[in-house]
């Protein structure tokens, strides 16, 4: 559990110190960010979804529910259709 909090942190800390920087760079309401900054907030919060669809699924394990991805369920139902 420690474990998956900690890696859970580590791109929460990242997109906030990147918002907070923002929020020092007002210019009459207006924000410029750099391109980096976009991408480096957007792999951040796509690491968090993956690690949280993760964590989902090992919790629907755990107690005993199936779990079948999209692309799974997809492929299941086309090989049953032939």
């Amino acid at each position: 559990t420690i474990i998956i909090v900690h890696d859970l942190r580590a791109p929460i800390q990242t997109i906030l110190l990147q918002t907070r920087w923002f929020q020092r760079h007002v210019s009459d309401g207006q924000v410029t960010v750099p391109e980096s900054a976009i991408r480096r907030i957007e792999k951040q919060a796509l690491q968090l979804s993956r690690m949280t669809t993760d964590l989902l699924d090992l919790t629907m394990i755990l107690i005993g529910v199936s779990v079948v991805t999209l692309g799974e369920s997809l492929h299941q139902h086309a090989a049953q259709s032939r």
